[in-house]
């Protein structure tokens, strides 16, 4: 599973409760820096961070059988959708807010 948008790491310890692995990626260094360590002491293993922009996803471990983003883009990336696996699933908000 993919994430992007790790922020402080909550929904990260949630998901990581329910898949084998989940990879998850952050645009600022500092939450996701703090929730790795967070989350390491805590004993969750199956995390693997990566900080930069989502919108390039993770193509060095694609394809993804999900993908959820946190954020609410105006459009879909395009990177995004090349690596969701056939048949995967895609949870994103996108349009501007109302």
């Amino acid at each position: 599973m993919l994430e992007i948008g790790t922020g402080c790491g909550y929904q990260t310890a949630v998901l990581a409760a329910l898949v084998v692995h989940i990879f998850t990626v952050g645009v600022i260094p500092e939450p996701p820096a703090e929730a790795h360590d967070q989350l390491t002491a805590l004993g969750y293993g199956d995390i693997s961070f990566r900080f930069r922009d989502g919108r390039q996803a993770w193509a060095e471990e694609a394809p993804f059988d999900a993908i959820i983003v946190t954020a609410a883009p105006t459009t879909l990336p395009p990177a995004l959708m090349v690596q969701l696996a056939t048949g995967g699933r895609f949870l994103v908000s996108v349009g501007r807010p109302a």
